[in-house]
């Protein structure tokens, strides 16, 4: 899930959408942890959105692997260091987690994924390939998508440059129209022609037109504005989507998330790219983290919630607090999973096949 992009200036907005698409993953969370160990629902009334912070990371995703591929201009990418970079860029550190919630499995089965209704199927929560349930690491769905998108990548990199990302796009396109004619039901079939992939699509398109764009214009304000208000309808519950053609709602999840995605993605890469920034430093760190916080959070929120009413601290203290303590925690332990966790191992196996890298900035 995660990349890495060679730049002369690191491209500070992108890690702090990074940091922006895993705050709201966690806030949505929180909001369903609330409803379980609390006693009110205060997020519940305003992060019912949040999910919307996966179609972010899928956007930057495809806007990422474009630049990837093209600051290796003039050179020969090899598909097969190309998803070895990749891959241990993801399973890596998902190992660590989903051991760790394998562990808690075995000793209390009730506090994994209670909410399935199937038995976990272990061998394809490890390799992350789709399956009939849900995956044992409960938001390693994502990840089953940029595993695909990335292989689709790699595949496209052995013809010559000009085609590759033609490729890339009219197959993403030409599967999600299989998907909508077919209505599949099988899980892998359901996974690679789902209409998410669009949101690749439309963040490739945007790092193609990032590379190619040379002028400043007041449309990316425009467009940074107009991402950022359509998050601000739905976090008011004015689903402008609602009002679309009934044709459309095949892609509701597309419009109304992926769309305001798209547009902070590229209003606020092509503002950095003509204009300097200043983003706090706090933020650019969690940035860094986004994928250790992803993988963390929800065995942190779950850990300080059982802990939280263990104690009998919903009798003492308003929900402020709680929510407040699972906030901080799940940023602190994300951080802290980056340094000790994910750089780690990153390095191991990148040492291990003799790969070095440079400073780069890290996307996920």
């Amino acid at each position: 899930m995660i990349q890495s992009i060679q730049t002369k200036t690191s491209l500070k907005s992108v890690q702090a959408l990074r940091a922006t698409a895993a705050l709201m993953v966690v806030f949505f969370h929180l909001m369903m942890v609330e409803t379980k160990y609390g006693n009110t629902n205060l997020v519940f009334q305003f992060f019912h959105f949040g999910e919307a912070g996966v179609d972010l990371f899928f956007v930057i995703s495809g806007f990422i692997m474009v630049l990837v591929t093209s600051s290796e201009q003039g050179t020969k990418i090899e598909p097969g260091r190309f998803l070895y970079n990749r891959f241990t860029r993801i399973y890596p550190t998902y190992w660590f987690y989903f051991l760790l919630v394998l562990v808690v499995w075995f000793i209390k089965p009730g506090w994994v994924n209670s909410s399935a209704t199937t038995e976990p199927d272990f061998i394809s929560s490890f390799f992350l390939i789709p399956n009939n349930g849900m995956q044992f690491v409960q938001v390693a769905w994502t990840l089953e998508y940029e595993i695909f998108f990335y292989i689709i990548f790699a595949i496209a990199i052995t013809l010559p440059r000009p085609f590759s990302l033609p490729v890339v796009l009219l197959t993403l396109s030409a599967l999600v129209f299989t998907g909508l004619v077919t209505k599949t039901t099988s899980p892998v079939a359901a996974t690679v022609t789902s209409t998410v992939l669009l949101e690749f699509v439309a963040g490739c398109l945007i790092g193609y037109f990032y590379l190619k764009n040379q002028k400043s214009s007041s449309l990316y304000y425009l467009a940074l504005l107009t991402g950022f208000g359509l998050f601000v309808l739905e976090l008011l519950h004015f689903s402008w989507v609602s009002y679309l053609p009934e044709d459309l709602l095949v892609v509701q999840r597309e419009l109304a998330y992926g769309l305001p995605a798209a547009l902070l993605v590229f209003g606020a890469t092509f503002i950095e790219k003509h204009k300097t920034v200043k983003i706090p430093n706090w933020l650019l760190k969690i940035g860094d983290a986004s994928y250790s916080l992803y993988l963390s959070h929800i065995l942190v929120l779950a850990f300080i919630g059982k802990l939280w009413t263990l104690m009998g601290m919903n009798n003492l203290l308003p929900n402020h607090f709680m929510l407040v303590t699972m906030l901080i925690s799940t940023v602190v332990v994300g951080i802290a999973s980056h340094k000790l966790v994910e750089k780690p191992l990153i390095f191991l196996f990148r040492k291990k096949n003799n790969i070095t890298e440079v400073k780069h900035v890290t996307v996920v």
